[in-house]
Formats: structure tokens, sequence, C-alpha cells
């Protein structure tokens, strides 16, 4: 398997990093989205450096600023130089789309429409949003805050609950 000497640490090419002084392999951390990644000194300083990020890096070349490594087969886990290329935004999306990741059309999340918001003890729906920019320009709350709600990875948005109207009611 193929390795880059990265100062303190070796890195193999399907992600994993291995401490030189004493040749433990890191055990990785892994994001709120899946990601892959190590809290580690490369330059310096300890950062977060996303494993498909070093893996492209150092096995295949510079990353475009514009750009974003995308995992071909979509298992964000799978990061041989193989599974990943780079992409803009835009056809990153597209991709995922394609292979499933993304859900496209009436079931999308984006296209669900109305939101409600909760309030968290009672269970109460205290009023309803036509979409999450509405509610976040009325409350005064982060949109990114609200999208995470709806989308289950995040519990509460300005000390309210939030989900797709015409969901579990429970």
């Amino acid at each position: 398997m193929k390795t880059k000497d990265l100062g303190k640490y070796l890195l193999y090419e399907d992600g994993k990093l291995q401490n030189k002084k004493n040749g433990k392999i890191l055990k990785p951390l892994v994001n709120s989205k899946g990601y892959l990644f190590y809290l580690v000194d490369l330059d310096g300083k300890i950062k977060t450096h996303y494993a498909h990020r070093l893996i492209y890096k150092n096995f295949i070349g510079i990353i475009d600023a514009k750009l974003e490594v995308n995992h071909k087969d979509g298992n964000k886990t799978n990061n041989y130089p193989t599974n990943l290329e780079l992409l803009t935004h835009k056809e990153n999306v597209l991709h995922a789309v394609k292979i499933g990741k993304i859900k496209k059309g009436k079931n999308s999340p984006i296209s669900k429409g109305e939101i409600e918001m909760i309030h968290p003890i009672t269970k109460v729906v205290l009023k309803t949003y036509g979409s999450q920019r509405q509610a976040a320009l009325e409350e005064k709350i982060s949109y990114s805050s609200i999208c995470c709600c709806v989308n289950g990875s995040r519990l509460s948005a300005g000390g309210y609950l939030w989900r797709y109207k015409n969901t579990d009611n429970g």
C-alpha cells in the first residue's frame, strides 16, 4: 500500500494515519455528516484534517479552492484515491442526486415546504411557516440551525423544535 510522509505521521492511501514516533494507527473521528477526520498537528498547529482531502492532496494533487472532493461511490469512508474526484458544488450535488444520496422532487426535504415551530415542552405547534427561510427571517433564528432541526441533525433552534408539516405529529 502506498504511503506519504507527513512529518510526524505516515499517511496511507486508504486514509489511515500512523504516528511515526510510537507506530500507532490513529483512529479517525467522524463528523455529523459522516466524514472521517483527524485532529492532528501537520503544520505546527493542531487542526481538523479530513481524510478524503488529505488523500486527494497527497496522492492525487492540488485541490482548487473552488472545487470539492467528491466520493465517486457516495461512501464517505472509502477514501482511496481511485474513489475521489474534484467537482464544483453544483456537480457534487447533482452526483449525490444521481446516486441516491440526496432526494429529488416532491419527496425531497427541500420540496417539503411548510415547517412547524413547536413548543419544546408541550409539543404544541405554535406557528406554521411557508418555508425554512421565512421562519428564519421572522423568528430571527439562523436558517442553517432550522435546516439542521428539520433534517434531524439538531434537536432545537431558537429554543423551539422544528419539523416539516404533515410529518409524524406524535
